[in-house]
């Protein structure tokens, strides 16, 4: 079995290499074009749409990827090497927009709602790797009944609901929220084709609704997955492996952005005991999305995405799995916490190389074309305007 440290050497030298190589292909990209066939654009960080094998059935509606993270999940200041949930983002970032296996194949963005904690640095670096940062204001219920209820213990739990901020991205018609500690084995963009990723009309039935909640929008979506019981389990997951299957994880799913759908949610975070408050914000959903209620939320796919994954689910090709990469998995299979380091080296490896290599070859690589991403910030109150 090979050394960890000279695993994690091979898989850095790949990281950069790639980028020495893209950066060249770029430089070269005239002459090369005379002789050999690229699956991508030398001078681009999407591949050519002739290639495309993830094309989308409407390729002009707007949609996007998005994540939320917090600097309370770390106790580790500006050390970002032993910060987990960091280098998760960034390994997320790198997954979905430069490796060349599992990157978006339709130029679909991916947004980082960042709470006012983050600091300046570290939205800095999130753009400078690719990713559209955008900062959201903490909310929280407008009384402390969360805390007493006894089960918001977490010390998160007071800016875990900004993630409903995902509502408030209205210029896009879908999202697709994963939280940060997601790895991916091939591209998420089909998943917006999910037949059950689609928009459904809410049922205003008055004997749905409940008059001190807000008003109901006329189309809604939720879809998700169920997790699975353990890392026992087979490929995909049938009903009898999941915990429950009429409750989903709110780690990974689609919406339909609108001022509607925030106003109700928030609404209902404000009701005392209206959900249970052990899980939060996934309660709190699951609630607003009850099967036997006016918007029950949909089932995907559960070969996208998988908690407690085994060797199994990586061999019959689970898209992305929702796992701490830098805990022990349960199933305890090599193969899974190799895959988790090889993503993790790959990506300190590209963006070192980039880092590195970057404005060695300033005649050649313009500035919007990546792998030297062009990133965007939203401006907001307490956060300036990048533009790398």
């Amino acid at each position: 079995m090979a050394h960890p440290a000279n695993t994690r050497f091979l898989y850095i030298s790949a990281g950069f290499f790639l980028v020495l190589i893209v950066l060249l292909l770029t430089h070269h990209r005239d002459e090369l074009a005379q002789h050999v066939t690229l699956p991508f654009k030398a001078d681009s960080n999407t591949f050519d749409s002739s290639e495309n094998q993830y094309p989308l059935k409407n390729p002009e509606e707007k949609v996007a990827f998005a994540t939320w993270y917090s600097s309370t999940v770390n106790e580790n200041g500006d050390n970002w090497q032993d910060d987990v949930y960091f280098t998760a983002t960034r390994m997320l970032a790198y997954q979905l927009l430069h490796d060349p296996k599992t990157k978006t194949r339709n130029n679909i963005p991916f947004i980082i709602l960042c709470t006012p904690d983050v600091s300046e640095a570290r939205r800095a670096r999130l753009a400078k790797d690719g990713a559209t940062i955008h900062p959201v204001d903490w909310l929280t219920p407008n009384t402390d009944w969360m805390q007493k209820s006894g089960g918001a213990q977490r010390e998160t739990w007071h800016d875990i609901m900004s993630k409903l901020h995902v509502y408030e991205l209205t210029d896009y018609s879908r999202v697709l929220l994963i939280d940060g500690d997601t790895l991916l084995q091939s591209p998420l963009d089909q998943i917006f084709d999910d037949p059950m990723a689609q928009l459904m009309q809410t049922n205003n039935d008055p004997e749905l609704t409940k008059d001190d909640e807000a008003p109901l929008p006329e189309k809604y979506l939720l879809a998700s997955t169920a997790e699975v019981e353990g890392p026992d389990h087979s490929f995909p997951p049938t009903d009898e492996e999941v915990r429950n299957p009429d409750y989903f994880c709110a780690g990974f799913f689609m919406l339909a952005p609108s001022k509607e759908m925030y106003e109700h949610v928030v609404s209902v975070m404000n009701i005392e005991d209206r959900f249970s408050p052990l899980y939060m914000e996934q309660n709190l959903l699951n609630y607003v999305h009850r099967r036997d209620g006016p918007m029950p939320w949909t089932g995907l796919d559960r070969t996208w995405n998988i908690r407690d994954l085994n060797e199994n689910d990586l061999d019959g090709g689970v898209v992305s799995a929702h796992m701490k990469w830098w805990e022990e998995p349960l199933s305890h299979h090599q193969k899974v916490k190799d895959w988790f380091l090889a993503v993790r080296w790959k990506m300190e490896g590209y963006y070192q190389g980039y880092d590195e290599l970057k404005g060695k070859f300033p005649k050649y690589i313009p500035a919007t074309t990546p792998p030297a991403p062009r990133a965007t910030m939203v401006p907001s109150s307490n956060s300036r305007l990048f533009r790398l």
